[in-house]
């Protein structure tokens, strides 16, 4: 019983055993195949990928899903061709291999690891855009045309590898980098699947299988970051047929480049002129002269540079499809020829667009507003300063302190117009012309100010702006809008204060008088102005408020006292000019006093004459030659540290002065004159208002010469004995008004001594013309006339004089001898002939009886002007 029990036991534990055993290995056997269902699951998802991937590269009509481009980043693919591949020897790598292909001689890569290896042979091969991921990657892969860019982008050949150059590790074999090429590409061709791309090979398993992935990714940038494959270059992909691999593969055949450079037919209009650019031109590459196929664009750079455009060799045709901002569109056909492996460049040139200008401004009355002068004034004579900067403004350049390109001093005609033309010109620059010759204004910005009114009417003080901006694609443009000025008629008053004579001298202040009528009667139209004297006894014709500017135009008027106070006399009758605008008489009367009023006329040195320009500056000084202050007291109260001359030269004191030494010292001088010296005068009597102490001050006007170098035209030696004759080119008018030469007198004669050299006298400011009366001898006289501004510039400011040169050149006389005719004798006179000597006496008496005639008349005339004396 109990061997029975034990042996029961015993199998019991023998059949346990076996189940445990068999359950062990049923699990494992559950484990496997489950593992291997994955397998065969993930496998099939990869291969149902691998399809739509082929499929979009090779579309079969046996493979219902098209979807594929969809699903992936694949370029679209031109027409299929057919290549030779080459399959080479096997290469291991990271527990799998595959094999070094060549297609059409380059190097091929597999890009489906999972499926079998291609024979030797012809096959199916697509085109794939140079802008597709894979395309980038065939060209920068290992022994592809970009890999020595790439490599010199990255510094180190060691690029397409597992572990990083830079980082220590050292540059694998050819082999080795060949196959990292090769997962790279599949992992692209296989729309950036790791499994794919790692296919057989134990990297999953790997401790930098992560940092491999992510390696991946940032070369797929950098790739995308360099410059796209030219045109030479051509990426395929090869399909392997029969459930074979899809290959990469290339060819490269160098193409040529085709570049232009463009500039200005006139740089002298359009350097720095942002007015004008260079870039944005663009011009078609055509195969025909008729330039119909068009093969690519070449656009320019600011520099009138245009980038380089790839193309096969091959004869081309260039024309401007649209011109660059400012330029005329340029019709011309240009032929190129471009050379593999080379850059071929033409230089072309466009002409600059410009504004024919007719009208440039057209003057008016601004009181009628119509374009012709009121009474006996004319719109006729009116000079306007023309100034032309490149470039485009909103204001006057001159503010931001640019110089202009061109200047033209151009006046009005009878009409008040000027336009754009040698007639209407004054001086300046010579005119910018178009093609054809017409006057013209570039791109840029015109300035006009006027510098001298027409006779009777104001000078507008105001600076136009006028822009010429580009417009269509025509040399000529239409976009200056032509000026209109109004001019103002001059206009000014008259100011009276009426005082009682007072019989005490000792009484400071005078009795005004009130409601004392005057009358103002113009001499040209005989219109009559009234004012009456307020309490303070101040009259102005500024009551009217007729115009703020002034209340009389431009005229002579007679003042006369119409009702003066009982027992008194009414002041002489006086004439008020208007020649200036804003101009204002005062007139003062009152008595003698002790003190007396001091009135300062600003003077020049040389004419003696009033200098009737406004704004000269003085300070009254003591005997002490301190700062003596005053005030006045109309209209407001106001303190003077400083007196200014007015329009007419001139300024009265506010305040009368006590008998002394005082000092009038000049601190701001007139334009074109130099600062005096301090000017002594001395108060000994009294005097009124209406006579009060003159002071007359001093100032030397700014004088220049005029320096000639007389050289030979050929060799550049001075010349001497050559005679000029310096003409006043328009009347030489001095500060003070003084006609110092008129038009068309001689200024100068100068002759140049034994260096070449002629130099004037001291001459005026103004507009000289320059003629050589006396060539020197062996040279002939130059017949050219020469126009010279004397003016002085800012730094003459300082000086008492200055120069400005001028060089001259002669040509040598050519001496042609010739047959000397026979001269006829001159006639003799005889001496003893009757005829002559009765002729003679006949003469004298005539001339005896005139003057005898003339001394009789001249005695009666004395005499009876003596006795009216008498």
């Amino acid at each position: 019983m109990r061997k029975k029990g034990k042996f029961h036991g015993s199998l019991l534990s023998a059949v346990m055993i076996l189940v445990i055993l068999f359950t062990a290995l049923g699990e494992k056997g559950i484990s496997a195949k489950a593992e291997t269902s994955e397998k065969e699951e993930v496998k099939e998802q990869i291969e149902e990928k691998r399809n739509r991937i082929r499929n979009a590269y090779f579309p079969e009509a046996d493979v219902a899903d098209r979807s594929a481009k969809e699903d992936v980043d694949v370029q679209s693919a031109e027409e299929a061709k057919t290549v030779y591949v080459e399959c080479g020897r096997v290469i291991y790598y990271s527990g799998y291999s595959t094999n070094y292909f060549e297609a059409e001689g380059n190097s091929a890569w597999c890009l489906e690891p999972a499926r079998g290896t291609p024979q030797s042979g012809n096959y199916t091969a697509v085109k794939l855009e140079n802008t597709s991921d894979l395309a980038r990657a065939l060209y920068y892969s290992v022994a592809a045309p970009g890999e020595a860019a790439l490599y010199q982008w990255y510094g180190s050949e060691g690029y397409w590898q597992i572990g990083d150059v830079k980082q220590g590790a050292a540059v694998a074999g050819f082999d080795e980098r060949y196959c990292y090429s090769h997962m790279f590409l599949s992992w692209v061709y296989n729309a950036f699947d790791f499994d794919a791309a790692f296919y057989g090979t134990n990297l999953k398993r790997q401790e930098y299988y992560e940092d491999l992935k992510k390696a991946f990714q940032k070369k797929l940038e950098e790739i995308r970051a360099l410059a796209v494959p030219d045109q030479g270059f051509c990426a395929y992909v090869i399909n392997g047929g029969n459930g074979k691999q899809v290959m990469g593969g290339w060819t490269y055949v160098p193409h040529g480049k085709a570049k232009l450079k463009k500039s200005s037919k006139e740089p002298q209009v359009t350097e720095q002129n942002p007015a004008y650019r260079l870039n944005g031109a663009v011009y078609g590459v055509y195969t025909d002269a008729g330039c119909k196929n068009l093969t690519g664009t070449l656009t320019t750079d600011e520099n009138g540079m245009t980038q380089e455009l790839t193309v096969s060799p091959g004869q081309y045709y260039i024309k401007e499809k649209s011109c660059p901002t400012g330029y005329a569109l340029d019709d011309t056909v240009y032929p190129i020829c471009v050379l593999s492996g080379q850059t071929a460049m033409i230089e072309v040139s466009d002409i600059p667009q410009k504004n024919p200008v007719s009208l440039i401004l057209q003057k008016k009355d601004a009181d009628t507003g119509k374009c012709e002068a009121s009474g006996h004034a004319t719109l006729e004579g009116a000079e306007f300063e023309i100034r032309y900067y490149k470039g485009l403004y909103e204001e006057d350049p001159a503010k931001k302190g640019m110089k202009a390109e061109r200047i033209w001093l151009m006046r009005t005609d009878a009409s008040g117009k000027i336009t754009f033309d040698p007639e209407h010109k004054v001086s300046g620059d010579a005119f910018f012309e178009l093609s054809d010759g017409e006057a013209a204004f570039p791109l840029g910005t015109v300035t006009i100010r006027e510098t001298k009114a027409p006779d009777g009417y104001l000078t507008k003080d105001e600076v136009v702006v006028r822009k010429i901006l580009p417009e269509g694609t025509a040399e000529a443009v239409c976009t200056y809008e032509p000026v209109e000025v109004a001019e103002q008629v001059i206009r000014g008053d008259i100011e009276l204060i009426k005082f009682r004579e007072d019989t005490d001298p000792e009484t400071e202040h005078k009795t005004p008088l009130e409601g004392i009528e005057f009358s103002l009667t113009a001499k040209s139209t005989g219109e009559v102005f009234k004012i009456v004297t307020d309490e303070k006894g101040y009259a102005t014709t500024k009551q009217s408020g007729e115009n703020a500017r002034g209340n009389l135009v431009y005229d002579t008027y007679t003042v006369h006292e119409i009702n003066p106070p009982q027992g008194m006399k009414p002041v002489q009758d006086f004439e008020v000019t208007i020649s200036e605008e804003g101009q204002t008489f005062y007139y003062l009367l009152e008595d003698k006093q002790i003190v007396s009023p001091v009135r300062l006329v600003k003077k020049d040195a040389v004419t003696g004459k009033t200098i009737r320009v406004k704004g000269a500056k003085f300070e009254l000084l003591d005997d002490e030659k301190k700062v003596i202050t005053m005030k006045s007291y109309y209209p407001e109260e106001t303190e003077h540290t400083y007196f200014e001359t007015g329009e007419d030269g001139m300024f009265l004191l506010p305040e009368k002065l006590k008998p002394g030494t005082y000092y009038f010292r000049e601190i701001e001088a007139p334009y074109g004159y130099l600062l005096g010296e301090d000017v002594a005068f001395e108060i000994r009597e009294g005097h009124n208002w209406a006579e009060p102490v003159t002071v007359e001050f001093y100032d030397e006007p700014l004088m220049g010469k005029l320096e000639i170098i007389k050289t030979d035209a050929d060799t550049g030696d001075v010349l001497e004995g050559a005679e000029f004759e310096v003409v006043a080119e328009k009347d030489i008018i001095t500060g003070d008004g003084t006609i110092q030469i008129k038009a068309g007198e001689t200024a100068a004669v100068l002759k140049t001594d034994e260096k070449g050299k002629a130099e004037s006298g001291l001459l005026c400011q103004g507009t000289y013309r320059v003629r050589e009366i006396q060539a020197p001898e062996g040279y002939i006289r130059a017949e050219k006339e020469w126009i010279v501004e004397l003016t002085k510039d800012a730094e003459d400011d300082e000086q008492k004089e200055f120069v400005r040169k001028m060089r001259i050149t002669n040509q040598k006389e050519k001496i042609i001898v010739e047959k000397e005719k026979k001269k006829s004798e001159p006639q003799s006179v005889k001496t003893g002939d009757p005829s002559q000597m009765k002729q003679w006496m006949m003469i004298v008496s005539a001339e005896s009886v005139v003057l005898i005639l003339m001394l009789l008349t001249l005695t009666r005339k004395r005499k009876k002007g003596y006795k009216k004396s008498v």
